[in-house]
Parts: C-alpha cells; sequence; structure tokens
C-alpha cells in the first residue's frame, strides 16, 4: 500500500534535519519546528485512516456521442462513514477501442459526512468508434496531500462505460433549381459526342 509521496518524503526529510539542527545547537526555532513538522505529520496520518472507511462510487456516461463534440461523464462518491473526506482522487482511463490508445486522468473532490460529492468532466473524440472510460485507483489523503490510502470498504456500482462516437451529419445545402431540375437520367443529349444509352441510339422515349 503507497501511503508516501514526494511531499511527505520532503517533509519527513526536514524533519529530520530540524531534530539534527535540534541536537547540534538546541536551538529552539529548531524544537517549534520539529513540534509543527509532528503535528503535521501525525495529523495527516489519523486523518487519512479516519475519513473514506466506506464509500459508494457511481459512474453516469452517455452512450452514445457526436464525433468532435463534448460529452460529459459524472462520478459521484458518496462517503457513509462520520468523518468527512477531505481529499479524494480518482483516476479514470480511457481507451479507444480500435487503436488501443489509452489516456489517464486524475480527479479530486472533497465530501462531507454522509453526504454525496460529485466531479464531471468532458471528453471528446475527432474519430469514429467506442470509448472505454474506466475507473482507476482511488484514494483518500489529508488536506495537504501528504498520506493517502485507498479506502477499506469499496462498493462500485458502476467501473465502466462505453461511449459510440457517431459521424457528425454533414449540413446540406440545396437551391430551388436544385429540387426543380433533372438530376436523374439526362433528357437532352448532346449534339457534339454520342453515348450508348439505347434509348438515344433507337431514339426511345419513355
Amino acid at each position: 500500500m503507497r501511503l508516501f509521496n514526494i511531499r511527505s518524503i520532503f517533509l519527513i526529510i526536514l524533519l529530520v534535519l530540524s531534530v539534527a539542527l535540534y541536537f547540534f545547537t538546541e536551538a529552539r526555532y529548531a524544537a517549534l519546528l520539529i513540534i509543527l513538522l509532528l503535528l503535521i505529520i501525525i495529523s495527516a496520518f489519523v486523518i487519512a485512516f479516519l475519513t473514506g472507511r466506506t464509500l459508494k462510487v457511481s459512474m453516469n456516461a452517455p452512450v452514445r456521442g457526436i464525433q468532435g463534440e463534448l460529452a460529459h461523464v459524472a462520478i459521484k462518491v458518496e462517503n457513509k462513514g462520520i468523518f468527512p473526506i477531505f481529499l479524494c482522487r480518482i483516476v479514470t482511463i480511457l481507451t479507444n477501442m480500435l487503436t488501443d490508445e489509452k489516456d489517464e486522468a486524475t480527479h479530486g473532490l472533497s465530501v462531507g459526512r454522509k453526504k454525496t460529492g460529485s466531479v464531471e468532466f468532458s471528453l471528446t473524440e475527432k474519430r469514429c468508434g467506442c470509448i472505454s472510460v474506466d475507473l482507476g485507483e482511488l484514494r483518500v489523503s489529508d488536506p495537504l496531500g501528504l498520506i493517502s490510502v485507498k479506502p477499506k470498504v469499496l462498493e462500485i456500482d458502476k467501473t465502466d462505460g462505453r461511449i459510440y462516437y457517431m459521424p457528425k451529419a454533414a449540413e446540406t445545402v440545396m437551391l430551388p433549381e436544385d429540387l426543380t431540375s433533372y438530376d436523374m437520367e439526362s433528357y437532352k443529349y448532346s449534339p457534339l459526342k454520342s453515348g450508348s444509352d439505347p434509348s438515344e441510339i433507337f431514339d426511345i422515349r419513355e
């Protein structure tokens, strides 16, 4: 289980340097810095492990999209625990089923106790085909994002969705003369170039 990131490791290194500084100089500001860093680290651990114990995640994605236009996807997170979630990060994975191209994005939100929070994002596709939208990793952390953990109990209503992109209909401009003129077989033969139409050869008219 991955707990630490670059910010938390930097904070721990700063704490070690502060302890070393206080050990060699016994300066008061070093002691105050040690106490402050310890409070931040301890509170980050407590918040990360107490929040997000029971979550319910659902995703709503459209079944059909139009080529080149935006499709909106909504992700809802229901916090069933008694503690609020200060920071919840959700990774979404977009896969083009035709070319197997993948794209990942991270979305963050906060959810109050016994409440539901939502995050929306939009995607577009220049080509027609099927785009699969999957929910990847989900983690909860403290407000500073120092310590992050996976929820122990996680209910997921829908873990994937598929958006089928259809061609965009092109607008056709029809002039009045186009609608009244002959647009099937020729009704007048060229006097300069003969054709292979039997009606022209035998002078037959319907």
